[in-house]
């Protein structure tokens, strides 16, 4: 069985530690270079230079892929609050109608009668469909 640490092994993983290695590597080729100083530093200047222009466009391309994401997101987020909307609306009306249902049972079973009403049982049913619309 493969542990948790080499299924989580990706493609990014591989790319940053090859950008490390490969930075490493001509770092260590510019120090070890027979140059003189000057020639150097101007290697390693065009190298820093070379390297922040790198890193403003990764973050770029971060910034336009974490809208990208937020954006996704967003969309699914409502879509998921418009599906439990209905998904809750329609539990509600399930339970409206068997609560209205079950009252109109009880009133068969044992009629009372409400001098309210006349004993037509019209409150009781009024009251329940309350109780059941809060």
């Amino acid at each position: 069985m493969e542990n948790n640490e080499a299924k989580s092994f990706n493609g990014k993983d591989f790319v940053l530690g090859s950008i490390i290695g490969a930075l490493g590597g001509a770092l260590t080729a510019l120090l070890l270079a027979p140059k003189t100083g000057t020639e150097l530093r101007s290697d390693l200047n065009s190298g820093t230079v070379e390297l922040k222009h790198r890193a403003s466009d990764w973050k770029d391309k971060a910034y336009v892929k974490g809208s990208e994401w937020k954006e996704t997101a967003v969309d699914k987020g409502s879509e998921w609050k418009d599906k439990a909307y209905v998904k809750g609306s329609e539990w509600k009306e399930k339970a409206n109608d068997s609560t209205t249902r079950l009252v109109q049972k009880a009133q068969k079973l044992s009629p009372v009668q409400d001098t309210e009403t006349g004993g037509d049982g019209q409150s009781e049913s009024a009251a329940a469909n309350d109780i059941a619309d809060q």
